[in-house]
This record gives structure tokens, sequence and C-alpha cells, in this order.
């Protein structure tokens, strides 16, 4: 899955290639599974780290925080996860 490579790529790290992978596999989850399905809010903010590790906070912060509201509804928003 494009996910996981997106995530290796993290670990090299290729910066680039781990985002474009990462897109592909929100575009596919999107579609997939709709954009309230943990899986895809997972993506979402693994894309987001990314983003806040190359210093684009105005990326990454709507990504995160769209994650966590997607997590919120699926698990409440007292759940430690």
């Amino acid at each position: 899955m494009a996910a996981q490579l997106a995530v290796e790529y993290r670990l090299v790290p290729d910066d680039a290639r781990s985002e474009a992978l990462f897109l592909r596999a929100l575009t596919t989850l999107d579609a997939s599974l709709g954009k309230e399905h943990p899986l895809t809010a997972v993506v979402r903010s693994r894309l987001g780290h990314l983003y806040q590790s190359m210093g684009q906070r105005g990326k990454a912060e709507p990504m995160l925080r769209e994650s966590l509201d997607v997590i919120e509804k699926a698990l409440g928003t007292d759940n430690r996860w």
C-alpha cells in the first residue's frame, strides 16, 4: 500500500516521495472508505506529521485537525488513543 511505502520513505528520509505517496494513499482511501473512516484519518495524520517535520505548519495543522475530528467521532473525546 502506498501509505506503508510513504512511511518507509519518511525513515530514509525522502520527504518528496513520502508526501507523494501519502497523497496518493489519501486519494484512494477517501474514494474507497471515505474521509470519515479511521484508517483514512491515520494516513491523514501521518501526512500531517510529515508536513510538521518539514516545517510546513500551514499544511500540517489542517491535516492533524481533520484526523483528530474523525478519531474523536469514532472513539469519543475521552479516549486515550
